[in-house]
């Protein structure tokens, strides 16, 4: 062993930076991994084999069960253990700083997996497929690494919860430095979140759908960040307590300036909000349809989506569903959307804190007895006000 890892070291010293040539030299010296096995992982670590030991002894472990991965690793690349079901791991060397897309993709043999260190970067479909990984252990709070948990749709992650207020609270510091830095477009991504304590709602990962969208009450411009809660709260609430009399604040009569769900969020919800967040929370117009007016203006400072901000420019909504694209809903072409967070029905889809799916209310008065929601598969829908539905909270900052 000692004279072919001689061998590998000196030869990598000279070969590393050549692909084609340092898989022929591995290949030559014992290694039986296939070229389609073998292409993924050496371009994202072909720099990092510094230890020839643990290369070595990787590349000889590919003929039976993997059930380490070399400290040496960096980065692991797309696609690199896609439907190895020898894979059987458990652990995420702690000199790793990203993971790819699909890296560890229908890897049915994963049960748990720890992670030693903190990636700066975990792709969202990095471990989709892994339909039996059912925990992720990770030294970070919640929030830190976005778009958990990574594909792993059945897995529970348990984060590092020592410090986790501690490092919320400084988590929202610095997104607060950073507007007034004027470098929050660059300092963070859409999809960013920050655990907001919510008190007896649970604690709330905020998450970051728009830049520069929302304009702000003053006339002073845009709001430079706009937030949404990953999951809907942990009580449902109704839209009004009443079904259409004809008066408003009954069925979709007044739409959301009238409603028992603006009040709701104004004077049960925002209070709760940590005192050092909501006194940074930024007053916005927000534009809606209204029943019967067919457009209405408000000033919010908390508030649940339009279909219009989460749909796009919809068509009007008819027995539950989105009808042509020739049929506009006059009442919402104007206002802002968060297209580049809303891109599919995927995105739109919310769960409750317990992670079952839910209906989401819209602040958008579909008609004199119902107000517009997205259904539990991201599509567009109605519900009676009276219905206790999601509720998705979102402010600007």
């Amino acid at each position: 062993m000692s004279s072919k890892i001689d061998e590998i070291t000196n030869r990598l010293n000279y070969l590393k930076e050549t692909k084609t040539l340092l898989k022929e030299t591995i290949l030559a010296n014992g290694g039986i991994v296939a070229d389609d096995e073998f292409r993924g992982y050496v371009g994202s670590i072909n720099d990092l084999l510094d230890d020839a030991g643990d290369w070595v002894a990787f590349i000889e472990q590919k003929s039976g069960l993997i059930d380490s991965l070399p400290e040496s690793i960096t980065s692991i690349g797309a696609g690199v253990f896609s439907g190895k079901r020898n894979l059987v791991i458990s652990e995420i060397p702690k000199n790793v700083v990203s993971i790819e897309s699909g890296a560890f993709a229908d890897c049915t043999s994963l049960t748990e997996i720890t992670f030693k260190g903190t990636p700066d970067s975990i792709a969202a479909d990095a471990f989709s497929g892994c339909t039996n990984l059912a925990t992720i252990n990770v030294p970070w709070s919640q929030g830190k690494i976005i778009n958990a948990p990574w594909g792993a749709n059945n897995a529970i992650i348990n984060y590092d919860q020592i410090s986790l207020s501690e490092e919320a609270s400084k988590a929202w510091a610095d997104v607060f430095k950073s507007i007034e830095a004027g470098t929050y477009a660059t300092d963070y991504s859409l999809g960013y979140y920050i655990p907001l304590d919510l008190g007896s709602e649970g604690v709330m990962n905020m998450q970051i759908i728009a830049f520069d969208t929302d304009e702000l009450a003053d006339g002073s411009g845009k709001a430079p960040i706009t937030w949404a809660s990953l999951y809907a709260l942990n009580t449902g609430h109704q839209m009004n307590p009443q079904d259409s009399n004809g008066i408003e604040g009954t069925g979709g009569n007044g739409g959301w300036e009238k409603s028992d769900m603006r009040v709701y969020l104004k004077n049960t919800i925002k209070p709760r909000i940590p005192s050092e967040i909501r006194t940074k929370i930024r007053e916005v117009i927000k534009i809606q349809s209204n029943y019967p007016i067919a457009t209405q203006t408000t000033i919010d400072d908390v508030w649940i989506p339009s279909a219009r901000e989460v749909f796009g420019t919809i068509t009007t909504v008819t027995n539950g569903s989105i009808s042509g694209i020739d049929e506009i809903n006059a009442s919402e072409v104007n206002g802002v959307v968060y297209s580049n967070f809303f891109i599919d029905n995927n995105n739109r889809r919310k769960a409750n804190l317990d992670k079952t799916k839910t209906w989401w209310y819209l602040r958008t008065a579909a008609s004199s007895t119902e107000f517009s929601r997205v259904e539990d598969n991201g599509t567009c829908g109605t519900a009676v006000s009276t219905a206790k539905n999601g509720v998705v909270l979102c402010f600007c900052t």
